[in-house]
């Protein structure tokens, strides 16, 4: 793994309070091709998809993303995880995406992508209200 990769990674966890999980490649689970990033059900990995020369800004996106699930999985699993759903068993993405879970590490990660590396996600593929949701939930993490 890229070095800048896993001090990215180590300097999550310490953002979260967390340690870190395992990190693996394999990627024959992932449910689509898009995919980048997954967390295990009980929190001890993250699955990565390789890259090429340098991970790209939807490498650290998904990361941070996922490293906040591992949080959500060790801090309060039942606040989190109780009622959540995997996208094959929602009627829509949008239900999927305004899930807590899901709300919680895609604002978490766009917060750490603005702090880190003054990149503003777009969320383009969410609705509005998914968005609405998601920027709601940033303010939290900047104490607004």
């Amino acid at each position: 793994m890229n070095e800048m990769l896993n001090d990215f990674i180590l300097d999550v966890c310490d953002i979260l309070g967390i340690d870190p999980p395992e990190v693996s490649n394999s990627t024959d689970h992932f449910d689509s091709a898009t995919m980048t990033a997954q967390c295990s059900p009980d929190g001890s990995t993250i699955f990565v998809k390789p890259y090429e020369k340098r991970p790209t800004m939807d490498h650290y996106f998904a990361i941070a993303h996922e490293l906040r699930h591992v949080w959500q999985i060790r801090t309060d699993k039942n606040k989190y995880m109780a009622d959540y759903k995997p996208v094959s068993l929602c009627g829509s993405i949008e239900e999927y995406n305004l899930q807590p879970a899901e709300i919680d590490a895609n604002a978490f990660a766009a917060a750490v992508m603005m702090d880190a590396f003054g990149v503003k996600p777009l969320f383009e593929n969410q609705s509005e209200k998914v968005k609405s949701e998601i920027w709601d939930r940033v303010k939290c993490f900047f104490g607004r």
